[in-house]
């Protein structure tokens, strides 16, 4: 059977095209950019952050499914298929579904830095209702983008406003699993991105699930020494990887496998 059936290739022409930013954040950021060669700062001006997004997934929109819910599709033996001709999952998104719909007796789902509530909203499609949700964020911008793009998924999800440099999700609230996906990428203090990480592991009680872009950081060098090697997984689904970090110790089989060297995570990296 085919991974998956779908209309691709139309979409995919042009694929490097980059939906438009106004004129006056292109301005801002180009500042920005150059400030960053000579200063620590993190990758955006997070004030601004929301309008950079929007930009971002409009261009997604244009060429993956963004939405599970409009579409067919199925888990076999672990992975997703499509099922109907439609626009293709973006790879990542289909690597941190896998990874998440695989993981054991979980009850209870968090993401910090939900954005525009892709993860959520997919992710409730694909779990059901007899999992609960919580969604933070850096900016309540964000929180109302996902309110906008997923009014249905918003409404069964619990909110906050979440600086992972400053805090982890509070004790009562944390969930057996926790999501960060593209996040500490972007955080280019040292020290700010050390403490976000600190943070990200204090978040869940059970897994911890990591999708980033692998030569942002040095993820497993810093995960060995916050988390111990012994604690960590993770899942290639063909084109991508997430790294699982166990938090109760409890050792992960099939189809995660132990992460013991940093040339895993460069598997997929563009050379």
């Amino acid at each position: 059977m085919n991974e998956t059936r779908t209309n691709a290739r139309e979409f995919l022409v042009g694929l490097k095209e980059r939906a438009g930013l106004p004129f006056q954040y292109k301005i801002r950021s180009k500042i920005y950019s150059l400030f960053r060669r000579f200063v620590s700062m993190d990758e955006f001006e997070w004030d601004s952050y929301n309008t950079h997004y929007r930009a971002e997934i409009a261009w997604n929109n244009r060429f993956f499914t963004e939405n599970l819910s409009i579409i067919d599709f199925k888990f076999i033996q672990g992975k997703i298929y499509i099922l109907g001709d439609c626009k293709p999952l973006n790879l990542t998104w289909r690597c941190v579904y896998e990874t998440i719909y695989n993981l054991p007796s979980v009850m209870s789902f968090a993401e910090i830095g939900v954005g525009g509530g892709r993860f959520i909203a997919n992710l409730q499609t694909i779990l059901g209702e007899r999992i609960s949700f919580s969604a933070y964020d850096l900016s309540e911008k964000q929180l109302l983008f996902f309110k906008e793009q997923y009014p249905d998924a918003y409404s069964k999800t619990n909110v906050g406003v979440l600086d992972l440099t400053q805090n982890c999700i509070p004790e009562a609230e944390k969930p057996d699993v926790v999501l960060s996906s593209t996040v500490l990428m972007h955080i280019q203090r040292p020290q700010a991105y050390q403490q976000a990480l600190h943070n990200l592991l204090r978040s869940g009680r059970k897994y911890i699930v990591l999708m980033d872009n692998w030569s942002s950081h040095d993820y497993f060098f810093d995960l060995v020494a916050k988390a111990g090697v012994e604690n960590l997984f993770y899942y290639d689904s063909g084109a991508n990887i997430c790294i699982v970090i166990a938090s109760q110790g409890d050792a992960l089989g099939l189809p995660y496998q132990p992460l013991t060297t940093n040339s895993i995570l460069g598997k997929y990296l563009q050379r």
